[in-house]
């Protein structure tokens, strides 16, 4: 259903009884109403789905918000302005360069999904969201099982999934480039599920362009791969090699040279 919805919620407390009673009804089914938690919220499929974080802190006065939480039929992945929005909302939890980055790598996931015959508005979403388990801090590994959870409690599968695998080409945990900075729970999360998945062509595409994405702009993939070899001290040879393996499958697919496609020499995140 694509509809439009005003709503008003209120800050309310006990009359001194948490009984509820409800007499409506819709098309004919009695709507029930439940107490839940709000510390237990991120538990619960509930909308509006920004709500769940949002109620995690104290308010005051009255709030004007606007939010688009529609969800591509067929797709589990958000609409691009809600996409964006919650882009912006984790950069002001964590600012950094990543932000941009996931921008570069939007738009380098957008122009070559157009080229390759697959969806560009989902490849553009996924680029932009990569990296969206950033917002909870400074965190290596970490932020590959904050995003994947994150995304899966809003219900955006497909990008919950894009979250797990950017950065593991072959699925394997021992090949990450960085600090393992995560639980035991975080870290078996991470290793069920990119058993649980076969690697495609959206995979490939985003770890493709994780490769070439820079906060100023897209850089040259040996370049950008080389920057972070030193700043984490290795990069996997079999991860690198890979990475220029899927440069040429999807230059074969566009039927053009990767950095040409993607504008490399005048693209620039805003």
């Amino acid at each position: 259903m694509d509809c439009h919805e005003i709503a008003l919620y209120f800050v309310m407390k006990s009359r001194g009884t948490k009984e509820l009673k409800s007499n409506s009804f819709t098309q004919g089914v009695r709507e029930n109403m439940y107490w839940l938690p709000i510390a237990e919220l991120s538990k619960y499929r509930a909308f509006p789905s920004f709500m769940k974080e949002y109620l995690q802190s104290e308010h005051a006065g009255v709030e004007h918000i606007v939010t688009d939480e529609r969800i591509k039929e067929g797709y589990k992945y958000p609409l691009r302005e809600e996409a964006e929005r919650l882009l912006k909302e984790a950069e002001s939890c964590n600012p950094g360069p990543w932000g941009n980055h996931s921008r570069t790598a939007a738009h380098c996931a957008e122009t070559i999904a157009a080229k390759s015959g697959m969806n560009p508005e989902k490849a553009y979403v996924l680029g932009l969201l990569h990296d969206i388990g950033r917002k909870f801090g400074k965190r290596h590994l970490g932020h590959v099982s904050d995003g994947y959870s994150y995304m899966m409690t809003l219900g955006y599968d497909d990008v919950a999934r894009i979250c797990l695998t950017h950065s593991f080409n072959e699925k394997d945990i021992s090949k990450y480039v960085g600090n393992f900075d995560t639980t035991e729970e975080e870290t078996a999360l991470i290793v069920e599920g990119l058993k649980a998945i076969e690697l495609d062509d959206y995979d490939r595409l985003i770890q493709l362009c994780d490769s070439i994405a820079g906060a100023e702009g897209v850089m040259d993939q040996i370049e950008r791969m080389t920057d972070v070899k030193i700043r984490y001290g290795a990069y996997d040879q079999e991860k690198w090699d890979t990475n220029i393996t899927l440069r040429e499958y999807f230059e074969d697919l566009m039927g053009e040279d990767l950095y040409v496609a993607v504008d490399k020499d005048n693209y620039k995140p805003e």
